[in-house]
């Protein structure tokens, strides 16, 4: 019985893809992007406070996914309009509401799962302290994620007051296909 050799594909700039005979890909996660800087919001206009950029060909099979984490708080302000806004390649996939919370610790899981070369499927999960989570669904089409990156970007908004909302860190994790 021969020696099984697992090859963990990095989504970098090389992007191969080519294995010798009888090799297999190693079905590992492996984090493509961390970040536990705290951004807070300075004005009332809509700020980015994370932006990565997925490289062409990371999702690079049907099934093939990221996940991503990030975790915040929102100030105790006497419940102003707070947007926690997510984009995908300009598309938003968050939840789009406004949210009137004050003094919570909030969470936005993601899962983006690549469908075909040019559609992805998003699943959105926003978790609030003591408070029933909000789901969001969004399909994407029109994409070409083998030749083109795209753009994951964080963005927060409270018109009302500045600092309303942060965000403490944020993760994306690659994960191939079964």
């Amino acid at each position: 019985m021969g020696v099984e050799r697992k090859i963990i594909v990095n989504g970098g700039s090389d992007n191969a893809r080519e294995l010798v005979s009888g090799d297999r890909y190693a079905h590992v996660a492996q984090t493509l992007w961390a970040e536990k800087d705290t951004g807070t919001t300075a004005g009332t206009s809509p700020e980015t406070q994370y932006i990565y950029t997925l490289l062409a060909n990371t999702l690079y099979a049907n099934e093939s996914s990221i996940s991503m984490v990030y975790n915040g708080v929102f100030a105790d302000s006497s419940g102003n309009e707070k947007y926690i806004h997510l984009y995908f390649g300009g598309t938003e996939i968050s939840f789009a509401g406004a949210l009137f919370e004050s003094n919570l610790a909030w969470q936005l899981r993601v899962e983006v799962m690549r469908a075909t070369n040019n559609i992805v499927e998003c699943m959105t999960t926003l978790y609030r302290d003591g408070i029933a989570p909000k789901l969001r669904y969004v399909e994407i089409s029109g994409l070409d994620l083998t030749f083109n990156e795209y753009e994951i970007e964080l963005e927060l908004h409270s018109p009302d007051n500045a600092g309303d909302v942060s965000v403490h860190n944020g993760r994306i994790v690659y994960y191939p296909a079964p």
